[in-house]
């Protein structure tokens, strides 16, 4: 449960909200929308007016932002102590603490199993990751994916462009054969018809050798058609062996990659269901603020067992610690505990130490002859005159004092 601050989600109606926390000064109440500070109006003690009124489901967060870098008491040696001053003091380290508390309570703190819980808020400002272990964020797994679906849509086409291409690379090499074959064929039947024309004529042996050089070159040809076919049919072989090594059950379908990113954190931001835990020696978690003069603050989980609030500007600085047993140890004050104690024990020695009595203002009345008179209220007998008379005496009286170092001298009062 918060102890300085309250947070309401907007619905575009309401304008008034509470202020369920105690304060010093209004002025330490700040109040924003969405993370921006906001016009507003104290109705009460209590509660506060915000015109217009926040939309729907902006967060509404009203928060105690009690002075840490001045004292609102100084005090100074040889002065004295009342209790309101010791009561301001002792609230305004008081409200620190409990302000440093809220901010470790709503940070990512480790749970009991080891795991960081974000409170179920979404972590924003997250870099892209690195090594093998970082946190991916929503962008970068959205990235992946979509280059893996590309990639993936890339190689069924280019497997259906290879299938394509090996079925005109088969077709081409029968047609290859079959020209092979018939070049084959007009070269058996040139060369018949030169031996016909050399035993029918020797006067046609021209024309033999004529027919027989055609008949060479056909055969040349058909050796070439026979190559071309060959290496057609083997980059038909080829083609068919990339299209085998192909297997579409090896890439997620749309649906699927939807589906896995439904269950990622964006690392521009998101909600967590689920604790989150950070399992190391020395676990830590940094806040950054990257607006201009932001500082970036660190939440430590030490080897000594304490938590501590950190100032890492450059310098790491110890700026709040809450040990094992309780206690808490602030850069500004030291030791809270002690530090309490400390002056307590000042103040009551120096009450005892100035302690005094004093009898003022003496005065005196004579005894009546009944005998019947009362001192005034507050005032002590000190001393009796006989002189004169047996039945009138004179009685005297003084009042008494007591020194008080914070009101001075008192005087009793009293029946």
């Amino acid at each position: 449960m918060a102890l300085a601050y309250a947070q309401s989600l907007g619905d575009g109606v309401t304008t008034i909200f509470t202020v369920p926390f105690p304060y010093i000064s209004k002025t330490h109440v700040q109040v924003t929308v969405d993370g921006v500070a906001v016009a507003y109006t104290w109705l009460s003690p209590t509660s506060v007016q915000i015109t217009p009124a926040p939309a729907v489901d902006k967060i509404v967060d009203r928060r105690r932002v009690t002075p840490r870098d001045t004292l609102l008491v100084d005090f100074v040696d040889g002065s004295t102590l009342v209790e309101s001053e010791l009561d301001l003091s002792a609230l305004q380290v008081f409200y620190l603490a409990q302000e440093s508390f809220d901010l470790g309570e709503s940070s990512l703190g480790v749970t009991e199993d080891g795991s960081f819980s974000a409170l179920g808020r979404r972590i924003s400002n997250v870099l892209s990751p690195v090594e093998a272990n970082d946190v991916a964020t929503k962008l970068f797994v959205e990235t992946g994916v979509s280059s893996g679906v590309a990639i993936a849509t890339q190689k069924a086409a280019d497997a259906s462009s290879a299938a394509v291409a090996a079925a005109a690379s088969e077709t081409n090499a029968a047609t290859s054969a079959s020209s092979a074959n018939t070049s084959k064929n007009t070269a058996t039947t040139k060369a018949t018809e030169a031996a016909t024309s050399a035993t029918n004529a020797a006067t046609s042996a021209t024309t033999a050798t004529t027919k027989a050089g055609e008949a060479a070159a056909s055969a040349l040809e058909a050796k070439g058609y026979r190559d071309t076919a060959s290496t057609k049919a083997a980059e038909a072989a080829a083609s068919a062996a990339a299209a085998a090594t192909f297997d579409p059950a090896t890439y997620y379908t749309k649906v699927e990659v939807n589906t896995s990113l439904g269950l990622k954190l964006d690392k521009t931001g998101g909600q967590l269901t689920g604790n989150l835990n950070i399992m190391k020696s020395g676990p830590s978690l940094s806040l950054q603020n990257t607006d201009s003069g932001g500082n970036t603050w660190g939440l430590i989980s030490a080897a000594d067992g304490k938590l501590y609030i950190q100032k890492q500007n450059g310098t790491v600085v110890n700026e709040v610690s809450f040990g094992t047993d309780g206690s808490i140890w602030t850069a500004q004050f030291g030791d809270l505990n002690s530090r309490i104690e400390t002056r307590a024990t000042a103040w009551a020695n120096d009450r005892v130490a100035n302690l005094s009595f004093r009898k003022v203002s003496p005065s005196s009345f004579s005894v009546p002859d009944n005998g019947l008179q009362m001192c005034p209220a507050g005032a002590v007998l000190t001393g009796m005159n006989m002189a004169g008379t047996q039945n009138n005496p004179t009685m005297y009286y003084h009042y008494l004092q007591a020194y008080d170092p914070v009101r001075g001298w008192v005087t009793f009062s009293g029946a």
